[in-house]
């Protein structure tokens, strides 16, 4: 029986044109919110969806250019088939475990190699008697030439500008690229419509038909499902990235602005809030907040602290009288343990020295706390002056276990939600596990059930703010 008929080419091509639709979608909607994509909550099952999807439609090539006797083309599917599947593996450890990033990058060299060898062999071998493959052979090669001029031009300048350029170039290549698999569809209905009598009634066998076409609409109702779905979530992330500054800004208010600039011109822009019924006369604990957010205008870090906004009520000011202290990171910087990203430290400690001449500051009262960017900071603080604070509260942060060893005389509860995606959880479980074997008692909260923004739950631990208060250095 021979197996490429009209059934054969109605379901490939069903399959090739959800591959594009789902390939097109998602390449829109990371060039509206970048990396934010695959964090979003329906990503996984997207993922999986669409990898099905693309495996299914490349069942159908290889079954296609296995019985037309392609060899060569065959060969090379399969090579790129395989360069696929390993940069999948790759892609979803890497978001889901942040683990064999290194591999990353050899991958997509090793996927953009064999697009070339398919495409070289889409043109020149037996295959290119086909319009539309040898078409659709040229039409990869052009864009997979394009992606390796821009990587190298990329690699090979200094420039930050033209990396951003070639980015952008990858970026609307790779989608335009999803375009190949038409010429696929428009070579299968080709050949469909040059079936002969004989052929033409042949069939794959009922029960095959009818299990392909349940997978097909099964296919159909949750990719429209989980489309729908993933499409929201960009829209309300984006909604987020491009919020107007007026919260920011209202939340700023009660905050005094303030710059620090030292001897070589190094300037910290920060907000302070002094105890409420400021006594100079007494002394004061003083809480250094770390900002999940970068700004130059000396506003926004007050909207990406959380716990600057707790501390800040009337109730917490009067129960817990203390300065709260919020710097802001400028782009470019970070505070400490984010690869690629200067730590913005030593200009933050120069600071607080100043505004303990300046203030009734306790020097045995300094706490520091953070979420996420601002988590990471925590670890990297106390880490590189165990000496100066008497708490930390990291939440959803990742540090260095090597040194856990500097901080085991300080207190430390750490916070964490265990499908955390942007943030793995081994980044707080691993510096826990080091400080307890370094002989330190910190204390850690996971969250079964969170991701990423914990704050609504951190804040209704009972007890925290008590707990906080209460510690004093040695």
């Amino acid at each position: 029986m021979n197996i490429l008929n009209k059934d054969f080419y109605f379901f490939g091509n069903r399959f090739l044109g959800l591959s594009i639709g789902t390939a097109i979608l998602q390449g829109i909607l990371f060039l509206i919110i970048n990396v934010g994509f695959y964090l979003l909550d329906s990503f996984i099952y997207w993922f999986c969806t669409v990898s099905i999807i693309s495996i299914i439609a490349a069942v159908f090539l290889l079954i296609y250019y296995h019985y037309k006797q392609y060899t060569l083309t065959f060969f090379a599917f399969i090579f790129l088939t395989i360069a696929g599947l390993y940069q999948l593996i790759i892609f979803y450890l890497v978001v889901e475990h942040k683990a064999f990033q290194s591999y990353y990058v050899s991958a997509a060299y090793i996927l953009l190699g064999a697009t070339v060898v398919y495409a070289t062999s889409l043109i020149f071998s037996i295959a290119a008697k086909r319009l539309w493959l040898k078409r659709g052979g040229y039409f990869l090669l052009t864009f997979a030439l394009i992606l390796a001029a821009t990587e190298l031009w990329s690699a090979l300048s200094h420039d930050l500008e033209v990396k951003i350029y070639c980015q952008k170039i990858q970026l609307w290549s790779s989608l335009i690229t999803n375009l190949v698999p038409v010429l696929f569809i428009l070579n299968f209905q080709s050949e469909c419509r040059e079936l002969t009598a004989p052929i033409d009634t042949t069939t794959l066998g009922k029960n095959i038909s009818g299990l392909l076409l349940a997978i097909t609409f099964a296919g159909l109702v949750i990719t429209v499902v989980l489309a729908g779905k993933i499409a929201d979530e960009t829209y309300h992330l984006w909604s987020w990235i491009h919020r107007g500054p007026e919260k920011a800004i209202e939340l700023a208010k009660p905050f005094e602005a303030r710059i620090y600039i030292n001897g070589k011109g190094d300037t910290l822009r920060y907000r302070l809030m002094k105890p409420l019924n400021y006594d100079p006369q007494k002394k004061y604990p003083f809480v250094l907040c770390l900002a999940a957010e970068f700004g130059r205008e000396n506003f926004k870090q007050i909207e990406g602290s959380a716990a600057s906004q707790l501390l800040s009520k009337v109730e917490n000011r009067k129960k817990y009288p203390a300065f709260i202290f919020v710097p802001e990171c400028p782009p470019g910087k970070s505070w400490g343990n984010m690869p690629g990203l200067p730590a913005e430290d030593s200009i933050v400690f120069e600071t607080i020295g100043v505004l303990e001449q300046e203030f009734a500051i306790d020097d045995k009262k300094l706490y520091v706390t953070g979420h996420s960017f601002g988590g990471h900071g925590t670890w990297y603080f106390i880490c590189a002056r165990p000496n100066m604070f008497a708490a930390a509260m990291p939440m959803a942060g990742e540090g260095k276990p090597v040194l856990a060893k500097n901080i085991v005389d300080v207190a430390v509860w750490a916070f964490h939600g265990r499908k955390d995606r942007n943030v793995m959880v081994s980044g707080s479980r691993d510096m826990i596990e080091a400080m307890k074997a370094a002989g330190g008692h910190p204390r850690y909260t996971e969250f079964a059930d969170e991701r990423h923004n914990i704050w609504p739950k951190v804040e209704d631990t009972h007890g925290l703010l008590d707990w906080l208060f209460a510690q004093k250095r040695k």
